[in-house]
């Protein structure tokens, strides 16, 4: 998951799933693609799925923000967090793959169920 590859360069950051999908949504770039407008946050139906968050520092990890709908709807059903968008230049046919750090599998692909899962910085 791209939250843990980057959660391991964090000292003392853990990551948690604290927001899902109530249901199937159409992505914002296909309903672009028929020219229609993109999601709103309401739109998005993301919930909070997670029990008890300590106050910490969190932040929502995307593959792409767009209008920032994606990450003010996970911002809304928790009550706080800041978007981190993650951007890979190095592999220019194929977006959906990164180098990992040391110790992980190398080039694992990432499905959309990767996204939105949220980490945070603990306490000193």
């Amino acid at each position: 998951m791209l939250a843990r590859a980057i959660a391991e360069l964090v000292p003392r950051a853990h990551v948690k799933c604290a927001v899902a999908r109530a249901r199937q949504v159409e992505g914002s770039c296909n309903r672009r693609l028929r020219g229609l407008p993109g999601l709103t946050a309401e739109q998005h139906a993301i919930i909070r799925n997670a029990g008890p968050i300590q106050p910490w520092p969190l932040y929502f990890v995307d593959n792409v923000i767009t209008t920032g709908t994606t990450i003010a709807a996970c911002r809304r059903a928790l009550g706080w967090g800041t978007g981190l968008a993650y951007a890979d230049a190095s592999t220019p046919h194929n977006t959906r793959r990164f180098s990992e750090p040391a110790g992980m599998a190398p080039n694992r692909s990432f499905s959309h169920s990767d996204r939105w899962a949220g980490f945070w910085r603990g306490g000193d």
